[in-house]
């Protein structure tokens, strides 16, 4: 019964994390299909027919905008989790050259893409919100309609998510190589912003508001939120695939549940040993007497 009762379970744990990487394979796919539709859609937009000066920037602006960084890093990130994914669908994901990248993957996904993502298209609606000249000047929206925006900062902010919540991962023991590239990361986009606020091609009209000193304030607020972003990622996974041992030792048996029941026999019949043993000792004792 307990043989039937394993390869049940077995059957069934493969079958559903089988199910999870064909649903993950179809996700990076429209994902991808999404991204490039989206990229070729800007492309096509020309700055340089625009009236407003303000909007004919962003001809050479858009390469610098924060959001076009972390899509053009999805470009390379998405198909490598196509890649992997098909190689552990096919059970070869042992490879050297496969853990490599799936090292790459859950660095990129960890300390640039998932905080990235969070703040600017959270930063991007709350500014919007408040007052939208702050983020883009309205002039734009002949070029960029609102579905466009959407694009670009809502359904980029769901599809992270999904990808947070749909690949199984764990706290690493030490976080310092995905604090040191997310530094990495903001440093190369402070000097950017920086770059732009001295050449007065100012990359967002907010930073018209930091110039001089007033740009270190910025720095450090946008240095802060994406560290939060970074650390409630890993809240978030803990949640959903636990980190208490109570809660890994229910993982173990949910994917080897015929090993565990091993361990569980083995360690019965360790605890009946010595009750056997003393039980024969003492029958001998009352022989002897």
């Amino acid at each position: 019964m307990s043989k039937i009762l394993n390869e049940y379970l077995s059957d069934s744990i493969w079958t559903s994390e089988k199910y999870l990487l064909k649903m993950r394979l179809w996700f990076y796919s429209l994902t991808y299909c999404f991204m490039v539709v989206t990229g070729l859609i800007l492309l096509r937009i020309d700055f340089t027919v625009a009236e407003d000066p303000a909007v004919r920037l962003y001809h050479h602006n858009r390469w610098l905008l924060i959001t076009s960084w972390f899509n053009l890093i999805s470009l390379v990130y998405t198909p490598i989790c196509i890649y992997c994914d098909w190689r552990e669908l096919h059970g070869t994901s042992g490879v050297k050259h496969v853990t490599n990248l799936n090292k790459f993957r859950f660095v990129c996904f960890s300390s640039i893409l998932f905080p990235a993502t969070c703040f600017s298209d959270i930063l991007f609606w709350r500014l919007w919100t408040k007052n939208r000249e702050l983020v883009a000047p309205s002039a734009v929206d002949v070029l960029v309609p609102l579905w466009l925006q959407h694009c670009l900062h809502t359904i980029t902010l769901v599809i992270i998510l999904l990808d947070l919540v749909l690949v199984p991962k764990r706290r690493p023991k030490n976080l310092k190589f995905g604090v040191y590239v997310l530094t990495t990361f903001l440093a190369a986009y402070a000097v950017t912003c920086g770059r732009s606020i001295v050449n007065n091609e100012h990359i967002y009209p907010l930073l018209r508001l930091f110039s001089g000193y007033n740009f270190i304030p910025l720095v450090i607020f946008v240095s802060v939120e994406h560290f939060f972003y970074f650390t409630i990622q890993w809240l978030i996974l803990d949640l959903i695939w636990g980190r208490t041992t109570q809660t890994h030792a229910l993982i173990s048996l949910l994917r080897f549940p015929s090993r565990q029941l091993e361990l569980n026999e083995t360690r019965k019949d360790k605890m009946e040993l010595p009750n056997t043993g003393s039980q024969i000792k003492n029958s001998n004792k009352i022989k002897t007497s």
